[in-house]
């Protein structure tokens, strides 16, 4: 197996090296997993709670994760869209 390029392709009449493609595109797969990863963890906390008793606390954690869910996503993409120029 060849070594990974050391810089990212350079603008001009070359076509970017594929290798750089993918590992942007493996990158944004590896964020998205993340981002669900955490919805999935923030829906933990209402579902164990019986309904009508969420607590502030449970309310606070889960909307927390959610927000991190959405961050991850913001983050996957605009990384991708940095590692693929």
């Amino acid at each position: 197996m060849s070594a990974p390029p050391t810089r990212p392709p350079q603008a001009g009449p070359e076509p970017p090296d594929v290798r750089w493609l993918l590992a942007a595109e493996r990158t944004l797969l590896a964020w998205f997993r993340l981002s669900l990863a955490l919805f999935l963890v923030g829906l933990v906390p209402l579902a164990l709670v019986p309904p009508g008793t969420a607590t502030v606390l449970v309310t606070v954690v889960s909307g927390a994760l959610m927000i991190g869910c959405a961050a991850a996503a913001v983050e996957g993409v605009r990384r991708w869209r940095r590692g693929s120029r």
